[in-house]
């Protein structure tokens, strides 16, 4: 978090409208959200809610290289920052899509 940014204690828990605006800030688009998780479009990343409304966790695909991830990642941190939240850089997810049409996701902790 940057110095002298304050975490707001006032922001909803799951605060989506928060996370779309500051998305949409960027250049990045929710393509949709599954109970705590915020999917991306193109899927370079997506987001998870944490327990509190001031925090979030980031989780890169596997397909990303680790320096576009660190970037994508510093870039969101800094924006979320801004708006009272902490992006944590918790690590990796890959997708398989199943027979039966849905879509299985594997999360791998950061190292």
């Amino acid at each position: 978090m940057a110095t002298g940014e304050q975490l707001k204690p006032d922001l909803p828990f799951r605060p989506l409208g928060v996370v779309k605006k500051t998305l949409d800030s960027l250049g990045v688009e929710v393509s949709y959200v599954y109970e705590d998780l915020v999917f991306i479009t193109h899927n370079h990343f997506l987001l998870q809610f944490g327990e509190v409304g001031t925090e979030i966790f980031f989780y890169h695909n596997v397909e990303i290289k680790p320096e576009e991830a660190s970037l994508q990642h510093g870039i969101l941190a800094t924006s979320f920052a801004k708006e009272g939240i902490a992006l944590h850089n918790n690590g990796s997810y890959s997708m398989i899509a199943q027979d039966d049409g849905t879509i299985s996701l594997s999360f791998s902790a950061r190292e």
